[in-house]
């Protein structure tokens, strides 16, 4: 059989063990790196998944698989031959060349070529980045895949759905949601921004001798923090405290994923509201739960503030969301219940005007108080 016909050659068994790596790269564009700073900084390892997160100023050696991803991409859509420079006399010349070097030094220039320029359009798009998040996973695969049906040139290997990322995802959703929220969690009461933004990730195998295979159809939202001010100490040690605190609380994983959510780039308010309004009504069912022992003796007392339901001769099935939020505050921050049930009454209260009389227009949904008091009470949630 000619080279031709062999060309890309099939990836064999001999080419394994094959082990997955998951990469989620996120900027940070409002994050000064620390200046004194020798290397990347540890920001929490998950043993158990094969994981660390890290921050660090420069992301390259990561952000290059994703650019591979996307050069092998365009290689296949246009038969090996990548972007035109002169148009139909790009297509002669291609056979020319084949003809002239072979099917792979030919591959491996234009792969080479597209991934450069898919580094150049990345750094076009970025404005602004002092720093980054990185959450990085390796190990055998978890799901059974299709990796004998991929192809090969060299050391570069690809296929299309030779993979599934759903079992991936799922595997590292907590851990990587959990690192970002524990972030912005640990800059609430600063002046940096704690927004989180979504860009993607990575999923690709390692081989014998250095292959590496890019399955195709895998991507994913990955978190990005805009912070405002160089990451504190006491920051990143907040953030080592909340993260297993959440990894060990389950029923928590949804709320903090809807939240997740709600910051994605590209969601309009209305989606981005509906997300965090759910995340904050499970936090609250949650927590209310949670404090019931401490509120049962504030009810004892009867030392209770202003409300606007006797609640001492309620029971506690027969309370409203509004109820179940006030006993949450009351327990977690009694001197914020004037100012935060207010805030969580008008919220409610604008959510049932758009949903059943769509009173409220859209952008006017208040997705950011929502949010603020989403963080706020996860929060507190924790440290009790």
């Amino acid at each position: 059989m000619s080279s031709a016909k062999q060309f890309p050659l099939k990836i064999l068994e001999e080419d394994g063990p094959f082990e997955y790596v998951y990469l989620s790269i996120a900027s940070i564009p409002g994050i000064k790196f620390p200046s004194d700073s020798t290397g990347p900084i540890n920001l929490y390892k998950f043993p158990e998944l094969g994981a660390e997160a890290i921050l660090t100023d420069n992301c390259d050696e990561y952000l290059m698989h994703m650019h591979r991803s996307d050069a092998i991409a365009y290689l296949l859509l246009t038969g090996f031959r990548g972007h035109k420079k002169f148009g139909w006399i790009s297509v002669y010349w291609h056979k020319v060349f084949v003809k002239l070097f072979g099917n792979e030094k030919i591959f491996k220039n234009r792969f080479y070529r597209e991934t450069e320029l898919e580094r150049k359009n990345y750094q076009k798009q970025q404005k602004n980045i002092g720093c980054y998040l990185i959450y990085k996973a390796m190990g055998k695969e978890i799901q059974p895949n299709k990796i004998l049906k991929g192809r090969k040139v060299g050391k570069i290997g690809f296929g299309i759905d030779i993979i599934s990322g759903k079992e991936y995802r799922e595997f590292h959703k907590a851990a990587m949601h959990n690192t970002a929220t524990a972030l912005s969690l640990s800059l609430v009461d600063s002046n940096s921004s704690t927004e989180i933004h979504f860009g993607r990730d990575i999923i690709y195998l390692k081989g014998n001798n250095g292959l590496r295979i890019y399955p195709r159809s895998i991507s994913m939202g990955t978190p990005g923090i805009i912070i405002s001010s160089p990451p504190q100490k006491d920051s990143l040690e907040k953030a080592n405290v909340y993260i297993p605190a959440m990894m060990e609380n389950r029923r928590l994983q949804t709320a903090i994923s809807l939240y997740i959510e709600s910051q994605k780039t590209g969601v309009d308010n209305l989606r981005a509201f509906i997300a965090v309004w759910s995340a904050l009504e499970l936090l609250v069912n949650r927590l209310s739960k949670k404090v019931r022992p401490k509120w049962n003796k504030i009810l004892e007392k009867g030392n209770l503030p202003d409300w606007d339901n006797d609640l001492k001769c309620l029971d506690l099935q027969r309370y409203r969301l509004r109820d179940r939020f006030f006993t949450v505050v009351c327990v977690l921050d009694l001197g914020s219940v004037e100012v935060d049930t207010a805030t969580f009454i008008k919220i409610n209260n604008m959510r049932s005007e758009f949903y059943h009389q769509m009173a409220v227009v859209e952008k006017d949904l208040p997705t950011i108080d929502a949010r603020t008091l989403f963080q706020k009470y996860l929060k507190l949630g924790l440290t009790i």
